[in-house]
């Protein structure tokens, strides 16, 4: 007659494992008080048999109990692969939120090539006044702190370019303006 410890299926095999190893390794220490503990023995493992022995038990005394990782071994992988889209969907949206400043940027330098264009053949100083005026507001927006946080380093440079050449422009134009214009005459011919 044999004396067995029964656990419900539900129980986890975890659970079932630990049991088992904690009442087969303390036989020798519970024996010292009940000498009766001298009898606990690993059940025997008969697939047929009429009480079967549970599967998280059965996986200790077989040695095939699974690691960690081996049981979460496809969490980790899903849960990496779901943090790769994430990850891929929330550079998607940043790449989208810098494309919309790096637009305005550009509307800012395409505007500094336009007013150069123009300053070049500006027909009085008030014109140039006006184009100087235009190009310190949109220096002021290029440079508001979220305008400049977003930008590259290539973008600001190309900004500084062109607003030194649009001060140049105006300057050349400025000095041009200011310059009387001389005469024009026709080449004659003298005779002796």
């Amino acid at each position: 007659m044999s004396t067995r410890l029964v656990a419900r299926n539900n129980l986890g095999d975890d659970t079932a494992g630990a049991v088992t190893r904690f009442m087969l390794a303390a036989r020798l220490a519970i024996a010292a008080r009940i000498p009766i503990a001298n009898r606990i023995e690993a059940p025997p493992a008969d697939k047929g048999a009429a009480l079967p022995v549970h599967p998280g038990a059965l996986a200790f005394l077989d040695d095939e109990e699974e690691s960690f990782f081996d049981k979460y071994s496809d969490a980790f992988y899903i849960g990496a692969m779901c943090l790769s889209v994430l990850g891929t969907g929330l550079a998607a949206a940043a790449a989208r939120l810098a494309r919309h400043t790096t637009t305005d940027a550009d509307k800012i330098l395409r505007r500094l090539i336009e007013i150069t264009k123009a300053a070049r053949g500006a027909e009085h100083a008030g014109l140039l006044d006006e184009y100087e005026e235009e190009a310190d507001e949109l220096l002021a927006s290029a440079l508001a702190p979220a305008a400049v946080h977003a930008s590259s380093v290539n973008r600001m440079g190309a900004l500084s370019l062109a607003l030194n050449q649009l001060r140049h422009a105006i300057a050349d134009r400025r000095q041009t303006l200011a310059t009387p214009v001389r005469a024009h005459f026709a080449p004659r011919i003298v005779r002796d």
